[in-house]
């Protein structure tokens, strides 16, 4: 993928949405990687978020409010624009479903909308979801490409593959738009909601102490694609830096295509340990499998925009464990 050149970034203004969250902290560091100067980035971040000391570029938006968020547009004008404001986790979703139809369906309509208004060549970037394929995984025991039907079977993924599907009509009526459908990732950061930091933080906890060495357990027998969250963050910012357009076949797999078992990931994660930890199938974790294998194809992507995953799990898993060290020891 061809980035442009640093020397004409006098003008650059790359607006990040959601900038505060996991992946959000991950794009700021491989937008640097990429030569992008802080005074470059506009952080977009709600009005309420206190979890990071003001950027001198901090822009408070919410982007469930479409003239509030077409006014920040307007003033930043960007010519680049990272759209990660969420509500990322299914079980919240679940539990507000008005409020993820708001953030994660209506946000993403406000932001491109008057992106498409005021900047409307910018490259946008959505981060998406694999659990928009939903249903699709049925039917499919190879990795899915891009072409499967997206078939939703939650809040979250509902409202994932509503925004998804709307950028896809932007990007035929010729809107800059790359639909970044990520399957499972992880890193340093990410909350005990996800599975790797979940049996991370345990770990860590046996390790000092704090926890007897037994983990209770649901199915591990699962299978999963996971990738490191800073080859997620390169794949965004490769994509808002790029000279080349999406296209109108503007949607994009985040994935390894190469599946590994949740059983296979606990097994790494207590080998780094030094004590005898016990597994414990806990029966009341146990519940039916919708589906048992689940995995992206990524060769359109690698094709397209050059983009492969570089880390691999092993270093994903050392790192998530050696981060939650460091939190218990503070």
């Amino acid at each position: 993928m061809t980035i442009r050149d640093p020397a004409g970034s006098a003008s650059r203004r790359i607006l990040v949405t959601g900038a505060r969250g996991f992946v959000g902290r991950l794009v700021f560091r491989a937008l640097a990687e990429a030569g992008v100067e802080p005074g470059e980035i506009f952080e977009g971040v709600h009005g309420d978020d206190r979890s990071a000391p003001e950027n001198p570029n901090s822009v408070p938006i919410d982007v469930t409010d479409r003239a509030r968020t077409r006014a920040v547009i307007e003033s930043v004008r960007p010519t680049g624009i990272i759209h990660l404001a969420a509500i990322s986790e299914p079980a919240l979703a679940r539990e507000n479903p008005e409020a993820a139809w708001a953030v994660n369906f209506g946000g993403v309509r406000n932001v491109v909308d008057a992106a498409i208004e005021l900047v409307p060549d910018v490259p946008i970037v959505f981060s998406g979801s694999s659990e928009a394929y939903g249903a699709s995984f049925r039917g499919s025991p190879d990795p899915v490409r891009e072409d499967i039907a997206l078939m939703p079977m939650n809040d979250y993924a509902a409202t994932k593959a509503a925004s998804d599907l709307y950028l896809g009509q932007k990007s035929r009526a010729g809107a800059n738009i790359f639909r970044f459908r990520p399957f499972n990732h992880s890193g340093p950061g990410q909350t005990t909601k996800f599975v790797v930091p979940a049996f991370a933080s345990q770990i860590a906890r046996i390790d000092r102490g704090l926890q007897a060495p037994v983990i209770d357990v649901g199915n591990l027998d699962v299978e999963r694609d996971f990738l490191d969250g800073r080859d997620v963050a390169r794949a965004y910012v490769e994509a808002v830096l790029s000279e080349r357009p999406a296209g109108e076949d503007s949607a994009f797999n985040l994935a390894t295509g190469a599946p590994v078992r949740i059983r296979a990931i606990l097994d790494a994660l207590v080998a780094m340990s030094d004590r005898n930890i016990e597994i414990r199938i806990d029966p009341a974790r146990v519940r039916p499998v919708e589906f048992p294998r689940i995995s992206g194809d990524p060769s359109f992507t690698a094709q397209r925009l050059g983009w492969r995953p570089r880390i691999p799990l092993a270093e994903t898993l050392g790192s998530v464990l050696r981060d939650w060290h460091q939190r218990i020891r503070e």
